[in-house]
């Protein structure tokens, strides 16, 4: 077995898409995605192994693969497109199909694995528009003028130990925390013993709807909680939804804080 840079991508809500946009207009649009996509590789070494509703690649150096990601995120904006990307160094066995069964509509190449359902997992996990490294991946990369931020470790279906799990970006790459997901969620570690963040104590209201946009202003105050800050004060007219931005850091950084998040009404 050799060891390889994976990279998988994913459209979000392709199915949702294609329901309202049609078969034959969303076969149209996935040919302008894939074009885009296949070119990419070109200028990042890369190569494709597998595609159903993203790419199964393999890169040469994790710093191409991270490169082709963040370049692929701003390819597909213009097709109104949102993707996530997930990236995992590990060992695979490189398959050759032969020419006979290529004819008869195998894939040139087909790769086994550990590693294979690694990234994909981690590819999972990831929001719109992030693209997420492996702790294996995040080392390989090394120093990077990259914004490198650390979304703490995780229970992986499939995976022993918890892995600890890295967004890669720029300042238009989302960097909050991922949502726990169906085979992997966020655990932090008390005394001996790994906790889920879901049992973290806290008394958070639940939200009412979906929390649309803001990023900006969560990654705000985050940085400044990050950097030590023990009293934000966030300001704004009554109404501006202040206290829905402190609830939704709360929610989204409860890893965070394994003590436990409280909300506390001064009104």
């Amino acid at each position: 077995m050799t060891s390889h840079v994976l990279l998988l991508t994913d459209i979000v809500d392709s199915t949702k898409l294609t329901e309202h946009l049609g078969d034959a207009a969303m076969a149209a649009l996935w040919t302008r995605h894939d074009r885009l996509a296949r070119d990419l590789l070109v200028h990042h070494d890369g190569k494709e192994i597998d595609r159903t509703d993203g790419f199964l690649l393999l890169f040469p150096a994790v710093a191409a693969a991270v490169a082709y990601g963040l370049a692929y995120h701003r390819a597909i904006r213009p097709l109104e497109l949102v993707a996530r990307v997930g990236i995992h160094v590990g060992s695979v066995v490189l398959l050759e199909n032969s020419a006979a069964d290529r004819a008869r509509g195998a894939k040139p190449a087909e790769i086994e694995g550990l590693a294979k359902p690694v990234a994909a997992r981690v590819m999972a996990l990831a929001q719109g528009g992030q693209t997420l490294l492996t702790a294996d991946a995040r080392a390989v990369l090394g120093g990077t003028s990259l914004r490198v931020e650390s979304h703490g470790h995780w229970r992986v279906k499939g995976v022993a130990e918890p892995m600890e799990i890295f967004e890669v970006g720029g300042a238009d790459a989302p960097f909050a925390p991922p949502p726990d997901g169906e085979k992997a969620y966020r655990v932090v570690l008390d005394g001996d013993h790994w906790l889920p963040v879901k049992a973290v104590r806290h008394n958070l209201p639940h939200e009412r709807d979906v929390f649309v946009g803001r990023d900006a202003d969560l990654q705000v105050l985050a940085g400044r909680l990050d950097e030590g800050a023990s009293l934000v004060t966030v300001l704004g007219m009554g109404g501006s939804g202040k206290t829905r931005l402190v609830t939704r850091y709360g929610w989204s950084w409860l890893g965070d804080w394994p003590g436990g998040v409280w909300f506390c009404g001064l009104s």
